[in-house]
This record gives structure tokens, sequence and C-alpha cells, in this order.
């Protein structure tokens, strides 16, 4: 787990060992928290006594499975972007992972290339009116199935969408009301491109919700259902938005 600025907390490593996390830390030559175990398992990793540290786990890899408890406040920050980018074994985060962070604004690719992530609880943005961007946020997450329909209900101030689930290729279905609190979006481009089995096109994927029929100011959806051939209303859908 990367951290910035000097992290003031403590490390249980789940094998017996509790460790200050700057002890763990090999300054200069790593920003990564490093420990040896003694076996190779699943472990859960506890973070005690927190006070200070800006986490990052981006290009963990196979490093991380679950997230099990909401993350600790990142006083400061407002910036999430890339936050478990290609974490290709990530399976799931806990409910109401952020609300600890009411300030966040920007989770651009905060999940992008997480392969392996099956599911996205409804209450992960619960707490975070201030939040704008989301381009990229769930894209190329092969094993996403379903979206929750109410998943950004509290995000009334968000403007970007670019790229949101691009990629994401089992995907079942758009929930039609998935923006219905979010109605400031201007970049809806690239949102739910290459997101269904065009090979397999017997089975329908719902209907899409008619976004292309806001009145929002520069509102823009290039590409936005691309290759949604399986959409129940693909034919309705405006040439600019497929």
């Amino acid at each position: 787990m990367p951290t910035s600025p000097i992290p003031d907390f403590d490390i249980d490593w789940g094998d017996g060992t509790i460790q200050a996390a700057q002890d763990a830390l090999p300054w200069p030559t790593s920003t990564y928290f490093q420990h040896n175990y003694a076996f190779s398992a699943d472990w859960i990793i506890t973070i005690k006594n927190y006070k200070t540290g800006w986490f990052h786990f981006r290009g963990m890899g196979p490093d991380i499975i679950k997230m099990l408890t909401p993350l600790p406040k990142q006083e400061g920050r407002i910036d999430f972007s890339r936050l478990f980018n290609v974490c290709f074994n990530l399976i799931s985060v806990s409910s109401y992972f952020f609300k600890n962070n009411p300030q966040a604004e920007n989770f651009s690719s905060m999940f992008y290339s997480c392969t392996s992530l099956q599911t996205i609880d409804s209450n992960i943005f619960f707490n975070n009116v201030n939040a704008v961007n989301f381009d990229y946020c769930f894209s190329n997450c092969h094993y996403l199935t379903t979206i929750p329909s109410d998943l950004f209900r509290h995000c009334v101030n968000a403007i970007n969408f670019w790229g949101c689930f691009a990629g994401d290729d089992r995907l079942e279905n758009i929930p039609y009301d998935l923006f219905q609190n979010n109605m400031n979006v201007i970049r809806f481009n690239d949102c739910f491109a290459n997101c269904f089995d065009i090979v397999n096109t017997s089975v329908p994927a719902g209907v899409a919700p008619e976004l292309w029929l806001r009145t929002t100011p520069n509102l823009t959806g290039a590409r936005c259902f691309s290759n949604g051939v399986r959409l129940s209303n693909y034919a309705q859908i405006p040439s600019s938005w497929k």
C-alpha cells in the first residue's frame, strides 16, 4: 500500500506482527509497505491507530482481494483517481467505502481494469455529494454483470461519466434510472461503449436510458452506447450516441 504524506498509523499484518507504518516503509527507496510472510496464504491486514496517510493501491495487481472496511479519513484529499487501478484480483470493497471522505471530487479510473471485480456496493458513494468526475471509473471490469440503480443517487454535482463502464463486456443491462439524480452531467461519451457481448445478440440487455433527450447545455454523448445492439431501443438511439 503506497501512501503519502508520511504515514502515522500501525499495521497489523495478520500473522501476529504489528508494526508502525514508517517502520514498514523503506524510505527513501520505496513508497510501498513491505512485509515478509512465513508462507503463502490470504491474510487480513488491518490499519490501527490511524492518524495520517493517504492510501493508494494502484498497480498492486494480485495483492488485494477484498477491502473489508471503509477507507479512513484522508484529510485534505479530494483526488481519489486510480485508487485501485489494475488491481486485477480485487473482488469487492466494503459498503460505505468512502463514507469518511465526503470531500472527494475525483474518482477517475478508480477501478480501471479491476478485471475480477464482481459487484459494486450501492452505498459506495453514499456520502459523496461533492464528487464531480467518474470518467473510466469502472472501465474494463470484465466480471461485472450488474450496476446498482441507485449507485450515484447522492452524487448530484457529478458532471463527467466519460467511459465510466466502457468495456464491461459481461454487463447484463443498464438501470434505466441510474443517472436520474445527476442532472448536471455534460459528458456521457463512451460511457457504455462495448459493454455487451455483441455475439450473443439473442439475449436482450434491457432499455438504454434516454440520456440523449436531456437539454443540459454542452451535453455530449459520442459513442455512449457503441455496440449496444442488445439494447431493446438501440434503433432509437441517435447515431451520434452509438
